[in-house]
């Protein structure tokens, strides 16, 4: 609406938004705001609740597939960027978060990255942190970290490297 009017869309079952395929470029769905935007799924009492996918498109060809980018805010000031969270449900059982890289059909896999933050004059660049879980009210160990180097399956080729070291 051009006069800051309100749309709501809802559906009992099923919502879908969607362009229609084209052979010659992509479309587009634009979902944006002054303020925030949430997207959610809903909530079960007796079976699963809804999951939340979202997949960049795949290409044919020899174009390049859709990327898929999350990123917080960037604070023009003295003010604080904002932070990104991706995190697991908590229940009796907690759930598993992965990350991964894609895997390459006739080359090589893609890598996973992570890095800290670089600093300037006036600060620090960021740290990366990756620790197990506490173990609570348990005669359990705590949570391990594991940090593996890839295997080779391919005749007498080694493994990958595992390197660590500090600041130069």
């Amino acid at each position: 609406s051009t006069s800051g009017g309100k749309i709501s869309v809802a559906a009992t079952s099923k919502l879908a938004l969607e362009t229609s395929t084209s052979l010659e470029e992509s479309n587009e769905i634009a979902v944006s705001s002054g303020g925030a935007v949430s997207i959610s799924s809903g909530n079960s009492d007796e079976s699963s609740a809804g999951d939340i996918t979202v997949m960049g498109g795949s290409s044919a060809g020899t174009s390049a597939a859709s990327s898929v980018v999350i990123a917080a805010g960037n604070a023009d000031t003295s003010a604080v960027g904002g932070s990104t969270s991706i995190r697991a449900g908590d229940s009796p059982v907690g759930g598993d978060l992965s990350l991964r890289s894609g895997a390459g059909s006739v080359g090589a896999g893609g890598t996973v990255r992570v890095a800290g933050g670089d600093g300037n004059a006036a600060g620090v660049g960021g740290s990366v942190e990756i620790t197990g879980g506490v173990t609570m009210g348990s005669v359990d160990s705590g949570a391990s970290v594991s940090v593996l180097a890839g295997e080779s399956t391919f005749g007498s080729t080694r493994g990958g490297d595992l390197t660590a070291s500090g600041g130069a």
